[in-house]
């Protein structure tokens, strides 16, 4: 069975082990917070923030996740060329197992490293970038600026790069409906494997944005990149606080 973990921004994703900031990145853009529930109540079952500067034409994007009790279980980190998109490094740790990803693009190709826990040794693989894979931190992006495309009932692909499997899958983006959150009007996107076999085994994911300018991120359901305790897959839906 394929094994496919994906972090929201909120993942977010949703979204990635540089743990302290530096100097290189100074210039503060945002901190954006998120709550996850499980789908069938309202029950908290994870809680962060992600930290998004900019600074020589490179983003950086730090997400911390934390327990409901407050305790960081689980970093990741993305930073990538604001122009296009284009990945420059991606990283993330649990804390609790020791399982970690790592995705370093250099020149034309990228270096996928995944452990999938602290005991066991660490897998990797080359492969040559192409300019149609994506990335966690680039789906709302690539939502916004397809968005026109999307409102008409057309599709958006994209090969997605999955550390723990040393390569990519393609997934497709397409619009689910409307609906309205919190009195806000937004628009709900379906993300799902492009495959037939491979979407008979993972749900999809569902992504809500404002229908109104800015078009942030207000909802997220589906499978998160944060594992329970026990280390199974966790689904949870996450409601996004973006500041004033």
């Amino acid at each position: 069975m394929y094994r496919i973990v994906l972090s929201t921004t909120l993942l977010f994703l949703a979204f990635t082990a540089f743990i302290a900031p530096t100097s290189t990145f100074a210039q503060e853009i945002s901190i954006v917070g998120f709550q996850a529930y499980a789908l069938d109540s309202d029950d908290l079952v994870f809680q962060g923030d992600s930290r998004t500067s900019s600074e020589g034409g490179k983003v950086r994007e730090v997400v911390i996740y934390r327990n409901p009790a407050g305790k960081e279980i689980q970093r990741a980190e993305t930073v990538y060329e604001e122009a296009g998109f284009v990945l420059v490094s991606y990283s993330k740790v649990d804390h609790r197992s020791g399982e970690s990803e790592t995705m370093i693009k250099t020149g034309s190709v990228v270096e996928l490293r995944y452990k999938e826990s602290a005991e066991d040794d660490e897998e990797s693989e080359t492969l040559d970038w192409s300019e149609s894979m994506g990335f966690t931190s680039m789906i709302v992006p690539s939502i916004r600026k397809n968005w026109a495309l999307l409102a008409q009932g057309d599709e958006v692909e994209m090969d997605f790069l999955v550390p723990s499997r040393l390569g990519t899958v393609g997934f497709r983006l397409t619009k689910e409906g409307e609906e309205t959150i919190g009195g806000k009007a937004v628009v709900v996107i379906r993300m799902e494997p492009s495959a037939f076999v491979i979407r008979l085994l993972v749900d999809p994911l569902y992504f809500y944005l404002e229908s109104a300018q800015p078009r942030r991120l207000i909802q997220y359901r589906g499978r998160t990149s944060v594992k329970t305790d026990d280390g199974d897959s966790l689904d949870a839906r996450l409601s996004y606080i973006h500041p004033d």
